[in-house]
């Protein structure tokens, strides 16, 4: 069996595993952008337009000359600081995707202060990338966490033990073995995911964003 398809049975095994988990992050992520978007835009909004004047530039949603080297670098070094960030009872990685939520939430009243439509064309250019780069935020979440049961496991296991016997670091490494890999095979695939929206974000999303809205 090759290396490849030993990776793609362990990532289906992995996502049909926690897709439970995975839907949850997503959820709290899509009510993190909309409740923000909802709750804080028309301050939002009044707070732009109060310090724009008629010769104002109009935003764009990113600046064209950003290279997907860096977008790649800046999304996918940001991951891992939340995978291993998560280490400490996978607190990070929640608080990342209701950040990250509420980030994006918040910029849609900024282009829709400053640009007739502003606000569609925003959820229009957020939709190419969007798709491999918000996924990929979730998955890496879910992979922090998952490094968290992990430890947690794997230390209960050496402290407590089971029925009052407690075990070898060998021992508890090998039962909780299949929490860690999983965690480092969504890991890796929230990575990719990563890389393939980063040219899609620098060179895609602001032109189709545009040629839908006819701009």
């Amino acid at each position: 069996m090759s290396i490849l398809t030993t990776y793609k049975d362990l990532l289906i095994e992995s996502l049909k595993e926690h897709k439970k988990m995975i839907i949850i992050l997503y959820a709290l992520f899509i009510i993190s952008f909309i409740a923000t978007w909802v709750l804080a835009g028309d301050t939002i909004s009044s707070n732009v337009q109060s310090i724009m004047n008629s010769t104002a530039t109009v935003p764009t949603p990113a600046e064209p000359n950003i290279s997907p080297a860096y977008l790649f670098i800046h999304n996918a070094g940001g991951g891992l600081l939340t995978y291993f960030g998560s280490i400490f009872f996978g607190i990070i990685a929640i608080a990342m995707i209701i950040y990250n939520g509420a980030n994006l939430g918040a910029t849609g009243p900024v282009f829709s202060a400053v640009k007739a439509n502003g606000g569609l064309q925003y959820l229009i250019y957020l939709i190419p990338h969007g798709i491999f780069e918000i996924t990929g935020t979730i998955i890496q979440s879910v992979a922090g966490i998952l490094l968290f049961m992990f430890v947690w496991r794997f230390l209960k296991g050496i402290i407590k033990g089971e029925n009052g016997t407690r075990l070898s670091a060998r021992d508890s490494f090998e039962k909780n073995k299949k929490v860690l890999i999983q965690s480092v095979v969504l890991l890796i695939f929230a990575t990719i995911l990563m890389l393939i929206a980063a040219p899609i974000e620098a060179y895609i999303s602001i032109p189709f964003s545009e040629m839908i809205m006819g701009v």
